[in-house]
């Protein structure tokens, strides 16, 4: 599987999971380490910044698959070489044909090079680090000069265009050298710099005195003036003063946007160059997390492929209108909750900054405002520069929403005005940005949150694909926007009700008991806060833990702010107990093994699951680990002689179990790859053997077996109050009861929780997981288990109707095969919808959507 391409929506490999785990990647690099700035190309190769526990760059790292594998050797060669050999360390992962290389900022593949002909000392005390792109940029402060190293050339491109501009009598911060010409081959003349750079006089202007220059310049080595003062985009003692920095900005984009282009060669960007960015940016989400993709997709299909009546010119520039004339947006209609294709228009071309954002304006401690980073510099439609500064604000107020957990974020608005914006907009003289230009600027920023590994990129993510939408939204709301309309109203915005997925990426109708608002006492909360902030932890399951002190409890399981896997306990009066990382008391084996791994799973008090490179472990209560192992090898042996795949058991102590792991992708994360059909084919086949096995040796799971488990689910969420009002007690207990009549049935091997997550598939086979629950029960209980799922998946956006059918017919495949009674399904299926009722309950991202969900699937099988 480690040539798997990532195609639309297709999952990412176990070596980006791998990456992206800080637990398991501090294991395998014994030292806590995590990512950001995340590029990746499953199946080949995936680059990342690699950051220190305090959040400091340590350098960069690169999963390497495959053929690619050659570039980790390289990337060894080089550092010896440059006599860094031991600043680079590379672990082989031999279950997956990957490699992971790693080092320091001077190893760097690509920019190694071109630091070391810079000369620059990667170890002097007054070097800060500004930006880092791995294998692609470098910029860092060396006391009054910011020193640009990139694996492209850039020094003559970016020089020529901040000259050309300076010229007009823009301030624009221009490099080191800007009046001494060139070489025509990027290097300056002087290929020198001193270390005198002021801003005294203009941009770049060189202090005499001939002292020993520092940094050699080259086509990939720029040196540019520091300007004391601050970006408009940070925070501020005095914002009136980024208020008015923003005017000033506004104005100065609008000089930017009417001087003449005298620059030769720049490249020229319109709509269906934005639109481009805006399509990858969502394929790469689909491709890494399609769980969050649906809402950016939607999005994606409302903009237009095209503008109207030939108006692009070459390069996708656009040539109609003036730089004053607003885009028009026509009105659409709406289907399936997606707006129809606008129609927009766009400017002339003019001079664009080509990425353009109120942190590329520096105000300096002189009150002077100066433009710079002009390396995307274009001709173009001047509503990509204005819809590049409105997207970055709104992701800006929807990152600040997010931490806050503010409550319009979960509505999918922001829910203040940049007024920094407005200042922007009153500078530039421009009144309004079409909602299709900013829905796609958005778009193309989509993968930001997910690339920079934040804490609740899952929800920022989800949260600009609304805000796209609501753009979208808007321009069918305002058929044609013009200068004199002034801009759109933000408190208009809030007054109105933005879209909301209705259980899912497929649109579930809410039905009339699903409206009631339930009366509950007590709700497992999302989020619960930790003794310090970096203990918040965002809550992701959750059981039934009993009465303590006269308050019922819930263990619970989520991530903390570092990523970190955190398990802990949570009573109805809101008394919070969290256990630290990798620490259960009644695990003691726990703290012995997790060191060495990745911690998976961890129920509070109950189990644990590590990931390690020599298999996964189970740690369970000291006693337990024998029963654990001796059902785990009979499952597995079951399992064999269905012709699936199975771990083998390694070892078993008193508290743990090792086993082995088995190759393959969880086929939850595979529904949009193309061997979806053959993969629920293999199942199909191979379950039909595995329902004829013998059942010898077995325990017996029987219907009423079955309804004790629907009761004691229904007793332990009844008394947290989680279902009260919605009818589901109720119904929990009626099919109960109808399992308990149930006249008696043959029983076969069973898994007793099959479910997508327990199968892995590695191309040819399929793999089995948690096989210490196999017993004999009716063979309804296992395929009405899994289809039940399919649906479920489908309705939480993780699969599409189409994905879900195949694994519908892979088990009505099996139940031919099995001759199992339709109303036996029909009972399983309704047993197991009310079980998930119960189990998600616990569960706040999904509660809402799985009773929603389940609404429907009831009254579908109540009718059938």
């Amino acid at each position: 599987m480690a040539d798997r391409t990532a195609s639309r929506g297709s999952a990412p490999d176990p070596v980006l999971e791998l990456l992206l785990d800080p637990g398991r990647l501090s294991g395998l690099l014994r030292t806590p380490v995590r990512v950001t700035r995340v590029r990746p190309k499953p199946g080949v190769s995936h680059t990342a910044v690699l950051l220190g526990p305090d959040g400091r760059v340590l350098g960069w790292i690169q999963a390497l698959i495959g053929p690619a594998r050659a570039k980790a050797v390289k990337a060894r060669e080089r550092a010896q070489r440059y006599g860094l050999a031991e600043q680079i360390s590379s672990v082989p992962l031999p279950q997956w044909d990957a490699e992971l290389v790693w080092g320091g900022l001077a190893t760097d593949p690509a920019l190694a090079k071109p630091l070391r002909r810079s000369g620059l000392d990667l170890t002097a005390d007054d070097l800060v680090l500004l930006r880092y792109n791995p294998l692609r940029r470098l910029v860092l402060r060396a006391g009054d000069e910011v020193v640009r190293v990139t694996a492209e050339p850039h020094a003559q491109r970016m020089a020529t265009v901040s000259q050309a501009l300076a010229a007009q009598g823009l301030p624009v911060v221009t490099p080191r050298g800007s009046g001494e010409g060139s070489t025509g081959d990027g290097r300056a003349t002087s290929g020198r710099v001193g270390p005198g750079v002021t801003t005294s006089g203009g941009a770049g202007e060189v202090a005499s005195g001939g002292a020993e220059p520092r940094v050699m310049t080259s086509g990939r080595v720029s040196v540019w003036p520091w300007v004391e003062g601050t970006d408009l985009a940070r925070d501020a003692e005095h914002p009136a003063d980024l208020v008015r920095a923003a005017h000033l900005a506004g104005a100065l984009a609008a000089r930017l946007h009417t001087v003449t282009p005298t620059v030769v060669g720049l490249p020229r960007r319109g709509w269906s160059d934005l639109r481009a960015a805006a399509e990858r940016a969502v394929t790469q989400v689909e491709a890494v997390a399609p769980e969050v993709a649906d809402t950016a997709r939607r999005a994606l299909a409302g903009l237009p492929p095209s503008l109207p009546e030939g108006g692009e010119g070459e390069g996708g520039a656009s040539e109609p209108a003036s730089v004053g004339t607003a885009p028009a947006v026509t009105r659409p209609s709406r289907l399936a909750g997606v707006p129809s294709t606008p129609t927009v228009q766009s400017s002339a071309a003019v001079v664009l900054h080509g990425d353009l954002s109120l942190d590329q304006f520096l105000l300096g401690d002189d009150g002077a405002v100066w433009l710079t980073d002009l390396d995307r510099a274009c001709l173009g439609p001047v509503e990509i520069d204005l819809a590049s500064v409105w997207a970055s604000e709104i992701l800006r107020e929807a990152q600040d929403a997010v931490a806050r957990r503010s409550p319009a974020a979960a509505a999918g608005g922001t829910d203040s005005t940049s007024a920094q914006w407005e200042a922007f907009l009153a500078g530039h003289g421009r009144k309004a940005i079409g909602g299709a230009w900013v829905a796609a600027a958005l778009l193309a920023r989509v993968g930001e949150p997910w690339r920079a590994q934040r804490a609740r990129w899952r929800e920022e993510t989800l949260l600009i694909g609304r805000l796209a939408l609501d753009q979208l939204t808007r321009a069918a709301d305002q058929p044609t926007h013009s200068a004199a309309d002034g801009p759109p109203s933000r408190a208009r915005d809030r007054d109105a009700t933005p879209p909301r997925p209705t259980g899912g990426s497929h649109g579930i109708p809410m039905t009339d008991a699903a409206r009631e608002k339930p009366e509950e006492t007590w709700r497992v909360p999302g989020h619960v806060a930790g003794p310090r902030p970096e203990d918040d932890v965002d809550v992701e399951r959750a059981w039934p833990a009993g009465e303590r002190h006269g308050h019922h409890r819930v263990a619970i399981e989520g991530r903390d702010t570092r990523g970190h896997l955190r398990a802990g306990t949570i009573t109805t009066a809101g008394e919070v107990h969290l256990l630290p990382y990798g620490e259960d008391p009644r695990l003691p084996a726990l703290g012995d093994v997790v060191s060495g791994g990745s911690l998976l799973v961890h129920r509070a008090g109950r189990r644990a699951v590590v990931h390690r490179c020599d298999g996964y472990l189970k740690v369970v209560r000291p006693g337990r680990a024998a029963a654990v192992a001796e059902a785990s090898v009979r499952g597995a042996s079951v399992a064999r002689a269905a012709g699936l795949d199975a771990a083998d058991v390694l070892e078993c102590t008193d508290q743990t179990v090792r086993s082995a792991a088995l190759p393959g992708l969880p086929v939850q994360r595979l529904s949009t790859d193309r061997g979806w059909t053959e993969v629920w084919g293999v199942w199909a086949g191979a379950w039909s053997s595995w329902q004829r096995l013998s059942t010898t040796g077995l325990e017996a799971h029987t219907p009423t077996h079955e309804a004790q488990v629907l009761r004691t689910w229904s007793e332990r969420v009844g008394a947290l109050g989680l279902l009260t009002g919605t009818g589901w007690s109720e119904r929990l207990e009626a099919t109960a009861a109808e399992l308990d009549r149930s006249p008696a049935v043959d029983l076969v091997v069973a898994h007793r929780d099959l479910h997508d997550g327990q199968l892995l598939w590695d191309g040819q086979r399929i793999g089995v997981i948690d096989l210490d629950t196999v017993c004999r029960a009716e063979p309804a209980l296992d395929l009405a288990n899994l289809a039940v799922h399919a649906a479920l998946r489908q309705a939480q956006g993780v699969w599409t109707i189409a994905a879900a059918d195949v694994v519908r017919e892979a088990v009505a495949e099996a139940a031919r095969a099995g001759k199992v009674p339709q109303a036996r399904l029909g009972l399983a299926r309704r047993a197991t919808v009310a079980r998930l009722v119960a189990v998600y309950s616990l569960r706040p991202r999904w509660r809402d959507v799985v009773l929603e969900w389940a609404e429907e699937q009831w009254t579908v099988d109540v009718r059938a």
